[in-house]
């Protein structure tokens, strides 16, 4: 049942916490969206509407201009320019600038490897090699050249095909 109303639209809402969210109508909207035009009360709004909506990757690094969706994700990428790999493998000493990409190297000494592949079997200790493997049955091609349209099961490949035939051509001009 819903029994708590805006006073300025007549939209009826479940939960208290749902109205007090909803946008109050007297406010000014002054953050508009260039890509729909749709009004905001705030930046923030405005940021979060176009992160969720259109794609957009509003943090770019001050450093390499990489840009990114959410803040957190730029906070993470900018150790890479310190320099300072603070997390160290106790087994072989290789260092890594973020605590989860060492849990997961911790792993390939173990032995332990907790994905499988549910078309065979074979197992892999990290995500993304199981991943990339998986393509191999199904054939699936995700990364696509913006520029000629052809696919790759591994982006690795793609930004091989980029360089080797595209950046290519380009410099065939100058």
């Amino acid at each position: 049942m819903k029994t708590y109303c805006c006073r300025d639209c007549g939209e009826t809402f479940s939960l208290k916490d749902d109205l007090q969210s909803h946008v109050l109508h007297a406010q000014e909207r002054t953050s508009v969206c260039s890509f729909c035009r749709k009004q905001f009360n705030s930046t923030c709004q405005l940021k979060s509407h176009v992160r969720l909506c259109h794609g957009g990757k509003p943090y770019t690094c001050p450093v390499c201009g990489k840009s990114f969706k959410l803040k957190g994700v730029l906070s993470r990428h900018m150790v890479i320019h310190t320099g300072d790999k603070q997390f160290s493998c106790g087994d072989c000493g290789k260092s890594f600038y973020h605590k989860g990409d060492l849990k997961k190297h911790k792993l390939t000494h173990t032995g332990e490897k907790p994905f499988s592949c549910v078309y065979c079997g074979k197992s892999y200790s990290q995500k993304g090699d199981l991943t990339r493997h998986v393509f191999t049955h199904t054939g699936e091609k995700p990364y696509g050249c913006s520029l000629c349209g052809r696919t790759f099961n591994r982006k690795a490949n793609l930004l091989k095909h980029v360089n080797n035939v595209h950046k290519q051509r380009d410099t065939s001009h100058y």
